[in-house]
């Protein structure tokens, strides 16, 4: 059993080693709805993986965005964390008020870990398709002109591996701070109000570098459509959600600030996708029309082999129709 640090600070706690205190019962409804919230969170990556297995190309990812998103989602997973561990605790104790207490934690913790996937599978497939790719087709002696985007791989993998060591890092030092010192001491509140902010600055910028990469390029490329307008409908639910419990201040700022990137991105993508589809239709029939052009006696061909098959058939019911006399 772990002991409660702030069990003198708060009168409420009767048993040192007793968190139930921290579990508050939340309405049946509220649990359900924050359920079907996460389920959509857990959804809303699978197109996104999905295309980019099936496509293996990373084309109008912005891996600023990737960077930046992965310390926000990072940031803000770790301030739950801090504050829900006291009630994690609590869970042996009474396992019934356990699930709806952490629905929130939960949500963020798949925000995190989804987008972990796909910073992943993303970072693999520019390493397989700009480093392999070079060593496999360049010697020694014949470097080639692609060494500035290897280069820019191997950053990127480097930044990678510096973000999970960053997240291993203030997963440990959180969960040593609120064993020994608690929630009730001021500097730990400080800390967990300074990775607050931290994770609003970056929340702040967060969707930019993607919202400006998919504009500049002007086409979705390997941005799932579904990704964004599901985790747009999720982010609008948990803002509506937040004003009408009455959260804190910087859940205000950090849920306009996505919601409105969001639906900028969901915008962008949505017409790009509509464009990129209406252009390879009409590549589509000036092929065609190219091809007719370019050979007129296709379609004679075509009425020739009609015109023959008919015949064939026309002897074919006169021979049958005399075996039949």
């Amino acid at each position: 059993m772990i002991r409660n640090p702030c069990y003198i600070e708060d009168g409420t706690f009767i048993d040192p080693y007793d968190y139930t205190p921290y579990l508050a019962n939340i309405s049946l409804p509220v649990t359900i709805f924050n359920s079907i919230l996460l389920a959509l969170i857990v959804i809303s990556y699978i197109p996104q993986l999905v295309k980019m297995y099936r496509t293996r190309s990373v084309y109008s990812i912005s891996f600023i965005f990737l960077h930046v998103a992965s310390y926000s989602l990072l940031f803000s997973t770790s301030v739950f964390y801090i504050t829900t561990l006291p009630q994690i605790f609590a869970c042996p104790q009474n396992p019934g008020l356990c699930y709806s207490n952490m629905i929130p934690f939960l949500q963020s913790s798949a925000f995190l870990l989804g987008f972990i996937w796909w910073y992943a599978l993303t970072i693999r497939l520019l390493y397989v398709s700009k480093v392999k790719t070079n060593h496999a087709t360049s010697s020694e002696a014949e470097p080639t002109s692609d060494q500035g985007d290897v280069q820019r791989a191997k950053c990127h993998v480097l930044a990678f591996f510096l973000f999970l060591g960053v997240m291993l890092s203030i997963i440990a030092a959180a969960t040593v701070i609120v064993i020994f010192y608690g929630m009730c001491t001021p500097w730990v509140r400080g800390f967990t109000l300074a990775l607050s902010i931290t994770s609003l600055f970056f929340n702040l910028a967060q969707f930019s570098p993607q919202i400006y990469h998919t504009c500049k390029v002007k086409s979705p490329g390997s941005m799932s459509v579904l990704l964004s307008s599901i985790q747009f409908i999720v982010v609008l639910c948990m803002f509506v959600f937040a004003i009408i419990s009455k959260a804190n201040w910087m859940t205000y700022l950090t849920m306009t600030s996505s919601t409105v990137q969001l639906f900028v991105l969901t915008v962008a993508l949505i017409i790009y996708t509509f464009r990129d589809r209406r252009k390879k239709s009409k590549n589509d029939n000036s092929e065609d029309k190219e091809l007719m052009v370019q050979n007129p006696d296709i379609g004679d061909r075509t009425d020739e082999c009609d015109s023959d098959s008919n015949e064939v058939g026309k002897q074919s019911g006169v021979s049958m129709s005399s075996k039949v006399i």
